[in-house]
C-alpha cells in the first residue's frame, strides 16, 4: 500500500498523540482512563498501521480488554438498530420499503458475515448501511 503524505501525517499525529497519553499515565497524579475500541489489523492492513499494536506501543503498561466475537443474534440485533437508524435518517427514502424484506437482507448478510466475513463488527455495519441503500433505491424492495 502506497503511503499519501495524508496518511503519513495522520499516523505522526496518532503516534504523537499515544505518547502524550503514555506521559500523562506516567504521572501518578493525573488519574486517567482511556478507552479505545479498535480491531487487530487484518491480511489487507500492514503491520505498522496494526492499531491494537500502535496502543500497546504508544501507551505503555495499558490493559488489554478483548472483547467477544458476537454471536449471530446480536448481529441480527445490531443490524435492526442501524435500520432503525437510517429510518429516522432518510424517512423519505425508507417510507416505501417493505420493511420485511429489508429485515431479512439483514438477518442473512448477519449469517453470512457470522460465517464467513469475520468478526469485526465495523465491516457488518459499513456492509449493512451499503444494503440499505441499495435496497431503497430498488423496485424490488419497495412496496407495492
Amino acid at each position: 500500500m502506497r503511503d499519501t503524505r495524508q496518511n503519513i501525517q495522520r499516523r505522526k499525529d496518532r503516534q504523537e498523540l499515544l505518547e502524550a497519553f503514555g506521559r500523562l499515565l506516567n504521572h501518578e497524579s493525573v488519574p486517567l482512563l482511556i478507552a479505545f475500541g479498535v480491531a487487530p489489523a487484518t491480511d489487507y492492513v500492514g503491520e505498522e498501521n496494526d492499531a491494537v499494536d500502535n496502543l500497546k506501543q504508544g501507551i505503555k503498561g495499558i490493559i488489554e480488554i478483548e472483547a467477544p466475537k458476537p454471536d449471530v443474534g446480536q448481529m441480527r440485533q445490531l443490524g435492526r438498530q442501524l435500520q432503525e437508524q437510517y429510518e429516522r435518517a432518510y424517512p423519505d427514502r425508507m417510507a416505501i420499503v417493505d420493511r420485511e424484506k429489508v429485515h431479512r437482507l439483514i438477518d442473512n448478510f448477519a449469517e453470512r458475515h457470522q460465517s464467513g466475513i469475520g468478526p469485526i463488527p465495523r465491516t457488518f455495519v459499513r456492509g449493512t448501511l451499503e444494503r440499505l441503500d441499495v435496497a431503497s433505491d430498488l423496485d424490488s424492495f419497495k412496496n407495492a
